[in-house]
């Protein structure tokens, strides 16, 4: 059974690899949680689709089933679409490249919440020093796993923008958002 870091991980490469893959085509670039598959409460318990469903069946481990609860991509409220991206929905881009932009702004929040996660847990002196260490290794581990996913993002956007003949100004319009 993989651990929390390593399943984390797993989903944030996932969804880097997604965008990289999708980054240059007209098509919503999917997200790192799992669409069509159903949760159960215990381990090694799995809902199977209906028959009616096509597609691919996943099994998640427990460690899984929870990041994806968290992401809102099992059974869960999706997190509130954030209303700040009207600046990039506005713009004149390609829809893949909107979307590769989101991505890349959302894995930024990500990382800024983390590293706002991190500092508290340094300074919370009610863990015991060894809580506080392993919490503190955890916490690095999930920014080095945001900030890899980020690098990808934006390294999968670059290839989009440049593979999609955009205009200059649709280069300089890409560049101010992706900075944002």
């Amino acid at each position: 059974m993989t651990d929390p870091v390593t399943t984390s991980a797993l989903t944030a490469v996932a969804g880097a690899s997604a965008l990289a893959a999708n980054a240059n085509a007209n098509a919503p670039v999917p997200d790192a949680s799992v669409s069509g598959a159903q949760s159960s409460a215990t381990d090694g318990e799995t809902d199977t689709p209906d028959k009616g469903d096509q597609g691919v069946t996943v099994t998640l481990s427990a460690e899984g089933r929870t990041l994806a609860r968290m992401s809102g991509g099992i059974s869960g409220a999706a997190p509130a679409q954030r209303s700040d991206n009207s600046d990039i929905d506005d713009s004149d881009l390609p829809l893949g490249i909107k979307n590769a932009l989101k991505q890349i702004r959302e894995l930024k929040q990500q990382l800024k919440e983390k590293m706002e996660e991190l500092q508290r847990t340094m300074s919370d002196q009610t863990l015991a020093p060894k809580q506080r260490a392993a919490k503190v290794q955890q916490l690095q581990a999930e920014i080095g796993v945001i900030t890899t996913a980020l690098a990808t993002a934006m390294k999968a956007l670059s290839e989009a923008l440049q593979s999609s003949g955009v205009s200059p100004e649709q280069l300089q319009t890409a560049a101010k958002l992706a900075m944002v």
